[in-house]
């Protein structure tokens, strides 16, 4: 019983290593290399499929960009200066979309992009050019040195509005306004000294120490003399091209719509009456 024991578990592995052998002998090997070689076709056709998908959906994006950029500026990939921009029609000649059911409607003319240089174009379309930018000349605070005695400020007051023919409570007031009466104050524009002349203006006046109380308020009462001729007396003018500059005035034609430079105007004229 003992014997019949051990031999039967001895056939079972001798029947097994049988069936092994037979499975390894040359003629089952094509088979088992065949269906190797087509399980490696399969994959490598996914592979294939999963990387043109997606180069295509890429390609795709970057057009559909293109197309949105072309449509917002009304600008092709030939496009070299922000002059190539198409200007945005006027309101009152914008047509109305509405049209007949006979009438075919026209397809819009955007330049199609070739693929190859899809990614160029792109990147050729000019920006839009930035809004130019005024720096109004405001009054910055300082300890560095005290206002001017009341005395000295009306003999400067009195020299420069009689020498040039301006009205001293306009001065005054504009001074007031311009430094609070400190000749070492100096603005966030750069502008200096009592009436803040700024740097290219004192060179104009050919201020050599704009920091100089007689010098400056001179300069000062010159170049806002200079001002009210050239605006025809209309002070609200003078003062606004006296802040924010001539160019300023001229581009806005009036007073800038600064909110710094419309203040300072307000202020300066509320203390001031009569022509000056």
């Amino acid at each position: 019983m003992r014997t019949c024991c051990l031999v039967l578990p001895l056939l079972f592995l001798a029947a097994i290593d049988a069936e092994l052998a037979r499975c390894a002998t040359p003629e089952n090997q094509p088979a088992a290399q065949t269906a190797a070689a087509v399980q490696q076709e399969s994959i490598a056709r996914q592979m294939t499929s999963i990387a043109n998908s997606a180069v295509g959906i890429q390609t795709a994006s970057f057009q559909e960009q293109l197309k949105t950029v072309q449509r917002q500026y009304g600008a092709t990939r030939n496009s070299e200066a922000p002059s190539a921009i198409a200007p945005p029609p006027e309101p009152d000649k914008i047509t109305d979309p509405a049209l007949p059911a006979d009438k075919p409607i026209a397809a819009p003319s955007v330049t199609e992009p070739d693929p190859a240089g899809a990614d160029l174009a792109f990147y050729s379309v000019p920006w839009p050019r930035p809004a130019d930018f005024v720096m109004p000349n405001i009054q910055v605070g300082t300890d560095a040195c005290d206002p001017l005695a009341s005395s000295e400020i009306d003999r400067l007051i009195k020299t420069a509005a009689g020498k040039h023919d301006i009205k001293p409570d306009l001065l005054r007031a504009v001074m007031r306004q311009e430094s609070g009466f400190r000749p070492c104050a100096i603005s966030t524009a750069g502008a200096m000294g009592l009436m803040q002349i700024m740097p290219q203006t004192a060179d104009d006046l050919r201020l050599d120490d704009p920091f100089d109380p007689d010098a400056n308020v001179d300069a000062g009462a010159r170049y806002l003399k200079q001002l009210l001729t050239r605006y025809n007396g209309d002070r609200a003018l003078a003062l606004g091209a006296y802040n924010a500059g001539p160019a300023a005035v001229e581009k806005s034609g009036g007073i800038p719509p600064i909110s710094e430079t419309i203040d300072y105007v307000s202020r300066i004229l509320a203390g001031v009456s009569g022509t000056y």
